[in-house]
């Protein structure tokens, strides 16, 4: 079964893709989001 989306009245979850890598760094520059996670991400690249 392969997964293209769901959509419901607010929400839309699509796979992951590569191309979204640079939108979610952006987005995970607050550095209390990674409190908790065991590996660092400072850059791009590390992600």
């Amino acid at each position: 079964m392969e997964f293209h989306e769901l959509q419901g009245e607010r929400i839309k979850l699509i796979p992951l893709e590569f191309d979204h890598i640079p939108n979610l760094y952006e987005y995970s520059e607050h550095p209390e989001i990674w409190t908790h996670y065991p590996a660092k991400i400072r850059t791009l690249e590390d992600s």
